[in-house]
């Protein structure tokens, strides 16, 4: 609540910005905030998507291949199991 307060505050002492302050009174705080936020994930979602790519994509794989070697002889039949169970699985040992 204080971030979009200090939003407010911000808007309303910029000379060119002040006159937006009676339209986010009018439609609301809640959706002034939403605004900013999807216009901020537009921002990150291309650093995100290569963070997934690089990180999170081959660590869950290096600590899924892990555990299945965790399970020994059973290895195989878990991880049939698993790919048979969840749908669109694609993950190669």
């Amino acid at each position: 609540m204080v971030a979009s307060g200090v939003i407010i505050i911000l808007l309303a002492s910029h000379p060119e910005l002040r006159l937006l302050v009676p339209l986010v009174d009018a439609l609301g705080l809640d959706l002034f905030i939403f605004l900013l936020g999807a216009q901020a994930w537009e921002q990150f979602k291309p650093v995100a998507a290569m963070l997934y790519r690089v990180v999170v994509r081959p660590a869950g794989r290096n600590i899924y291949s892990t555990a299945i070697f965790f399970f020994g002889y059973l290895g195989p039949y878990v991880h049939a199991r698993i790919s048979t169970s969840i749908r669109g699985y694609r993950l190669a040992l």
